[in-house]
């Protein structure tokens, strides 16, 4: 087989498909179409005593001459013969399949730190949206081999979808195949990312929220379980899944105070990080009060933009911040009370100096803010 060999084939085929194998490297075929020429390597083997093949597609003419293919080829051969043989197509694992044992692989970890299962949440609702229906049927593999073909989706999301989600799916397409990866030692190293140029995102701005117009949204959600646990979340700037996650036993009448769980922190380590409470969140808390005996705010674990609120979450968090600064509360307490690591990279005096405030400063800085997002909603508790 030669390059001028091909020539002759096509323009002999007349529209007809036809099929050559290589003389040299007998695996190596040319395949004629109507519309391209391309280069294959067909070989049958048997794996674990079942028999199957290798039909892989190593490029097309002229941009792929004889002398390419060949090479192409022996590569593959020689990972034949090393016992590395690439799936067939029945056979090879489909990103639905390998998107549903990551999705389980989410709740595990979430499960064992104690948390609700967001993330996977999240990720099954954007995989049904903008990936699975696109890619689902698609092999691990065939997605490794097309980083044009997820680069194209990715800007097809992009434009229809904004830039945000488009990233989000993306970054989760690359999550699944890694982990499957991990499972499967046959799946190339390429990433199908890895040709997607991401897009730039711009930080939301939180903190700023117009307190009045919060407040009225507040009192029309009717269940008074919510509305203590969005009261309670802006009195005391915490992350959103740490409140909710928040049982009666975690309070401490004696010293007005309450124990976050599994707070997160640097690295993949989690802590335990005690608040004081001030008047107006014991009263926000009362609000839950015969909903469940054990959880605080029960049924709060999901993204609550079911309420109608203007902010929710961390977004609280970020005005619980902007509301401290605003009033000069010092910047050790500030990072105190917001569940912050005190000591790393400081005057170890810090670490010190954290003790013994709950009943103190700490506590007369936290009714001190209260005092101030409970003027600016201008509500009463």
């Amino acid at each position: 087989m030669t390059d001028s060999y091909v020539e002759t084939v096509r323009d002999f085929a007349e529209g007809k498909s036809v099929t050559v194998w290589d003389t040299e490297i007998k695996p190596l075929r040319l395949i004629v179409g109507k519309h391209r020429i391309t280069f294959s390597y067909f070989q049958q083997h048997r794996i674990h005593g079942k028999r199957s093949a290798s039909v892989i597609v190593l490029g097309h003419y002229p941009a792929m001459r004889v002398a390419a293919a060949r090479k192409a080829a022996l590569v593959h051969a020689g990972r034949i013969s090393a016992g590395r043989v690439t799936p067939g197509r029945r056979t090879a694992v489909r990103l639905e399949a390998a998107f549903t044992d990551y999705h389980k692989h989410l709740e595990h970890k979430a499960t064992s730190k104690g948390k609700a299962a967001k993330w996977a949440y999240n990720a099954q609702s954007i995989a049904n949206t903008v990936l699975l229906p696109e890619f689902g049927r698609f092999p691990l593999s065939d997605l490794s081999h097309s980083p044009a073909l997820v680069r194209d989706w990715h800007l097809k999301v992009t434009k229809q979808r904004g830039p945000v989600l488009a990233n989000r799916a993306a970054s989760i397409l690359r999550s699944c195949y890694r982990y499957a990866a991990k499972l499967n030692r046959e799946l190339p190293p390429a990433l199908p990312t890895s040709a997607v140029l991401w897009n730039v995102e711009e930080p939301a701005e939180k903190g700023v929220i117009d307190f009045k117009a919060w407040a009225k949204a507040w009192h029309e959600i009717p269940s008074p379980v919510r509305r203590g646990y969005h009261l309670a979340n802006l009195l005391l700037g915490t992350r959103g899944g740490e409140l909710a996650r928040l049982e009666w036993s975690d309070i401490d009448a004696r010293s007005r105070s309450l124990l976050l769980r599994n707070v997160k922190s640097q690295g993949a380590k989690r802590r335990n990080v005690r608040l004081p409470l001030s008047l107006p969140i014991v009263r926000a808390m009362k609000m839950a009060k015969g909903g469940d005996p054990v959880t605080m705010f029960p049924g709060c674990r999901f993204n609550p933009q079911r309420d109608g609120l203007p902010e929710f979450g961390h977004a609280l968090r970020h005005a619980y911040e902007s509301v401290m600064v605003e009033i000069g509360v010092d910047p050790l307490f500030r990072k105190m009370l917001m569940g912050h690591s005190v000591g790393r990279g400081a005057d170890v005096t810090d670490t010190y100096a954290s003790r013994k405030m709950l009943t103190g400063a700490l506590g007369q800085e936290q009714a001190r803010i209260s005092a101030e997002i409970v003027r600016r909603l201008g509500v009463e508790l």
